[in-house]
């Protein structure tokens, strides 16, 4: 008896079908279970971190989320974004989805916080869909600059 590997996606394109219509490969690349999925299932929230001498500061997209809808914490040495994007559909009925790339739905990320930092002065807001969270340095952890001299 021969046994055989089957590979599901070569015996599909060898016959041509790969992209058909009637191909569950198609089906689940286009109208499968990630076609339905929320949010945070589909992308994560891009964030950018920078540092100064005085802070660092949290750049985090969040298009289309309201300030209501919108939860910042900081719990066991971390800062917890969280909240959910919630669209309006139309008020007549949607029959069916052509395409849904746009994710609703509830979101959460945990975003590291540096040792040093001062989390009694955090702050945070929220412009045209950009979360802006600044966190002070402590007054011990900035970049100090030692002065070196020069013995001939």
């Amino acid at each position: 008896m021969t046994i055989l590997h089957y590979h599901p996606i070569a015996s599909e394109r060898s016959s041509g079908k790969l992209l058909s219509e009637d191909t569950p490969l198609f089906k689940d690349m286009f109208f499968g279970e990630d076609f339905y999925r929320g949010w945070t299932e589909r992308e994560e929230m891009r964030i950018n971190v920078y540092e100064t001498d005085e802070q660092w500061e949290y750049f985090v997209e969040l298009p289309g989320v309201k300030e209501s809808d919108l939860k910042v914490s900081f719990e066991e040495g971390h800062i917890k974004v969280s909240g959910e994007r919630r669209f309006e559909e139309s008020s007549e009925k949607i029959a069916k989805y052509h395409l849904r790339e746009i994710g609703d739905g509830y979101f959460e990320r945990w975003l590291h916080v540096h040792e040093g930092a001062n989390m009694e002065g955090i702050s945070a807001s929220l412009k045209s869909g950009l979360l802006k969270i600044t966190i002070p340095k402590l007054e011990t952890s900035k970049t100090k600059l030692i002065e070196v001299k020069c013995v001939d």
